[in-house]
């Protein structure tokens, strides 16, 4: 027994002297001089570009035709949302066709991205993909794209994000919202940035070495509040398969470029996350206690839904390395009932004791011309 424990002891002196190399972020650009105060604009006869921004009592809606230094300029369709309840371009594209919306006529407007809110309005409860990058799969160790509800609503593209337990991570995702039926000439389905925000220790705690790809403890790990910031703007194409395919989406944390997201190397493309979506309709998730289910109505998608559709590498994520999960089996011994949680123990201690992960004050930038901007400030 004491030779048994004497090896324990020594086996776990070795695992902690070999400790990886610092972690350092990659380092691929800076955002330009200025920040991002602006992106630009497609042409109506390729989109329509929407913002919300509150008058008073009254919410308008904006047809965007610029936004540059902080400054959004565009037409107000105050003759198409006659209330309130239609100053939502989801709702408006339901009853407007895509013409009838391009040539719609209204007074200029000009509107300082402050006073910006969510630019549609959102449900409680969106789906999000998993692994849908290669690069991303790769840094990660994944082997195929999953799905998972995310039980949090779309918020401002500036709210503020908590760093919760010390172990936040960023995603730059683009999301993409199915419109309601229309008419011939109604496109199916609008575009927002997104950022998908995650917990990465309840990550660690919650989910399944074994089975990654069964999405268990991503919703409880990526559903805390706060943690689903949208872009300003809120876009429409004419078609969207080719539009989406020509986006560049860019992350930058404290002005130095994370993450660089070319939707068109998307594993799953969007016809494909449909058909995903649609097929899991019957599956359930755990959280909080509960269970959760995907946003789907018989074979559809329902509305308003955002479908997270996944992220590049450049997150600060990895697995925990060979050495912390002997170190952490090593750590265990002396309680098995205890094990699952010793296991990935070292990996979150080094990863708090070096600071790797975002930090209160950090600020994280979302951009993408033809779509819109992200910008959050990480508190504690």
């Amino acid at each position: 027994m004491v030779a048994a424990l004497a090896t324990i002891s020594a086996a776990i002196g070795v695992a902690y002297s070999l400790q990886e190399p610092p972690y350092a972020p990659p380092v691929a650009g800076r955002l330009p001089d200025g920040g991002a105060r602006g992106v630009s604009i497609a042409p109506t006869v390729d989109a329509l570009t929407f913002a919300r921004y509150r008058d008073g009592e009254r919410l308008r809606l904006l047809r965007v035709e610029s936004y540059d230094d902080g400054i959004v300029r565009g037409i107000a369709l105050d003759a198409l949302t006659a209330d309130d309840a239609r100053a939502d371009p989801v709702t408006l594209m339901g009853h407007a066709s895509f013409a009838e919306v391009m040539d719609a006529i209204g007074n200029p407007v000009t509107v300082e991205e402050g006073a910006l809110v969510v630019p549609f309005d959102g449900r409680n409860v969106q789906i999000a993909i998993g692994g849908n990058y290669p690069s991303h799969m790769a840094e990660t160790t994944l082997e195929e794209s999953f799905l998972f509800p995310k039980m949090r609503p779309p918020e401002r593209f500036d709210a503020a994000v908590s760093v919760g337990g010390g172990l936040l991570d960023y995603e730059m995702e683009l999301g993409f919202v199915p419109l309601p039926p229309g008419g011939v000439d109604t496109p199916t389905m609008g575009l927002v940035l997104a950022t998908d925000y995650t917990d990465r220790e309840i990550l660690l705690r919650r989910s399944q070495f074994t089975d990654i790809e069964s999405g268990i403890g991503f919703t409880d790990a990526k559903s805390r509040r706060g943690y689903m910031p949208v872009g300003n703007l809120f876009v429409v194409p004419r078609d969207t398969d080719r539009f989406y395919r020509t986006l560049e989406l860019r992350l930058y944390v404290n002005g130095t470029l994370r993450q660089v997201a070319l939707p068109g190397e998307m594993v799953w493309d969007m016809g494909e996350i449909v058909r995903q979506s649609v097929a899991a309709r019957d599956r359930q998730w755990e959280w909080q206690g509960g269970l959760a289910s995907l946003p789907i109505a018989g074979r559809a998608i329902l509305p308003r839904t955002v479908i997270l559709s996944g992220t590049t590498d450049g997150v600060v994520f990895r697995p925990p390395s060979v050495r912390q999960v002997a170190l952490g089996i090593l750590e265990g011994l002396s309680d098995p009932r205890r094990m699952r949680d010793a296991m990935v123990g070292p990996a979150i201690r080094e990863a708090k004791r070096d600071r790797r992960y975002l930090q209160p004050d950090d600020e994280v930038v979302g951009i993408a011309d033809r779509l819109g901007i992200v910008r959050n400030r990480i508190v504690p």
